[in-house]
């Protein structure tokens, strides 16, 4: 990542296809943990899931959403926790890191945090109603949606780095 000052932080060598492996790495992992999770959630967790969301909802209406970025991490790590896979956990934090760093170039991409703060609210429902068939498939909507929000700032980030380079 290279952060510019008065500019922002750029994702430097991240490829789309780059993206669209950790997209698709997250869908494998996070759809069983959230499975998992719907399946063994108690009330702290639930809690947990809550309060990670509260946070994400006054980023957002407080008009900071670059600081949506660690508690949005912090709901899917609490996710992947609550599943009870060590082996889930070992992987997802493997890439954790690059999940935030990538997150953070949605600062160029406001228009789909509301869009973004629902899928969170689905999961989170999902979850504490023990409804592992539809947290799996509210995980990968929501992972889906996520996908092409990171790819549209992307675009948008090297289109203004490129015009920024010629003028």
């Amino acid at each position: 990542m290279r952060i510019e000052p008065r500019r922002g932080a750029f994702v430097v060598g991240v490829t789309e296809a780059d993206i669209g492996d950790l997209c698709a790495f997250r869908l494998l992992v996070e759809q069983r943990a959230v499975r998992l999770a719907a399946e063994r959630a108690d009330a702290a967790g639930v809690a947990a899931l809550r309060e990670a969301l509260g946070r994400m909802e006054e980023a957002v209406d407080g008009g900071r959403p670059a600081l949506m970025v660690a508690p949005d991490v912090q709901f899917h790590r609490q996710i992947v926790a609550m599943s009870g896979s060590r082996h889930l956990q070992v992987a997802w934090e493997r890439v954790s890191p690059t999940i935030a760093t990538i997150l953070g170039i949605n600062d160029t991409s406001h228009s789909n945090l509301p869009q973004a703060i629902a899928g969170h609210r689905r999961l989170l429902a999902t979850i504490a109603s023990h409804d592992p068939d539809e947290a799996e498939a509210s995980m990968g909507r929501h992972l889906a949606n996520s996908e092409e929000t990171i790819r549209a700032a992307m675009r948008s980030a090297r289109a203004g780095a490129i015009g920024d380079a010629a003028g």
